[in-house]
């Protein structure tokens, strides 16, 4: 059977389309490892274990990048801030 990067639930495509239905103006605290973007989208997509799998999607540069932006400052830690920098 070919591989579809559909079937990707982690893949940076399925990361914007999530990003893409969620409330733009929407905040997240990057600090906290249970309500991060990246844990808020491991649980959307069933993770058992939210938290660890958004610490460990952060360890790819990229998708730490999107969610904690440029700066680190509170400020870009919206689900719109962040569907702007995953579509950069």
């Amino acid at each position: 059977m070919l591989y579809n990067k559909r079937w990707d639930s982690y893949s940076l495509e399925s990361l914007i389309a999530w990003l893409q239905a969620m409330p733009p103006e929407q905040t997240y605290d990057a600090r906290l490892p249970s309500e991060c973007m990246l844990a808020q989208f491991a649980r959307f997509n069933g993770s058992p274990e939210p938290s660890g799998k958004g610490c460990e999607l952060s360890y790819r540069k990229e998708w730490a990048d999107i969610a904690f932006g440029p700066r680190g400052d509170e400020s870009e830690w919206t689900f719109g801030a962040a569907l702007k920098r995953a579509l950069d």
